[in-house]
């Protein structure tokens, strides 16, 4: 998979820094201050490879059920 289209010219800033949507335009998310946040473009990156377009609180969820499988699992 690409990810220049994550990087789009219209999202790169400079020093090396990106506009992250938190809900992504592709899911209908707007370009709007509440809605996007500046990252270094490596961890931009990063979180669209491990993450895919989730949003902050859907990874939270995600985070917090690995949390409590791990609590369950048997030693």
């Amino acid at each position: 998979m690409s990810w220049t289209r994550y990087f789009r010219k219209k999202n790169r800033l400079r020093n090396g820094k990106t506009k992250h949507h938190n809900l992504a335009v592709a899911r209908g998310g707007k370009s709007n201050r509440q809605n996007v946040i500046v990252l270094k473009a490596e961890t931009h990156q990063l979180l669209h490879k491990i993450f895919g377009n989730r949003t902050i609180r859907e990874i939270i969820s995600v985070l917090e059920r690995l949390d409590q499988a791990k609590k369950h699992q048997v030693r």
